[in-house]
């Protein structure tokens, strides 16, 4: 990234080189827009808190959809599978009040039809076609290893 934008800087680029680097900057998303956009996808409002559940979850649907979960890690030799990105997705999500665990229990997650639809739609944009239908379809197969985990 840092080359990127002293090459900008430089001006030793065209426009046509410019415009192009600019949209595929664009076009970057994190493991955490994909952790964002599956759970806006819920047709559950309710999501367990359970970090070995969630955890087990995301590995499982990895292995069937590597390509857009590959930026989760996940350390296998612990009692569960579980990965630091997602974790941290979560806290995130959190942290800016899109998704809440509500008091005393801390049993579920909680996302708000009103915020899952904000959430979908503005991270549509940076999904072509082809992975916005993968991605629908990787949030069923994540509602049903979720079961038990609350209904909406």
């Amino acid at each position: 990234m840092y080359a990127v934008s002293e090459k900008l800087k430089s001006k030793k680029l065209g426009e046509r080189e410019r415009v192009k680097i600019i949209e595929s900057i664009r076009k970057y998303r994190s493991s955490e827009d994909v952790v964002a956009y599956l759970f806006a996808n819920l047709k559950e409002t309710k999501i367990t808190a359970d970090d070995q559940k969630l955890h087990s979850a995301f590995f499982e649907l990895q292995k069937k959809h590597a390509k857009l979960l590959e930026g989760l890690v996940f350390s296998c030799g612990e009692v569960f599978p579980y990965s630091n990105e997602l974790q941290r997705s979560i806290f995130n999500l959190q942290s800016s009040g899109l998704m809440e665990a509500p008091n005393p229990v801390y049993g579920f997650y909680r996302i708000p039809k009103a915020t899952k639809h904000m959430i979908s739609k503005s991270l549509s944009k940076s999904f072509p076609e082809k992975e916005k239908k993968e991605l629908d379809k990787m949030s069923k197969e994540l509602s049903v290893l979720l079961v038990g985990g609350g209904e909406g």
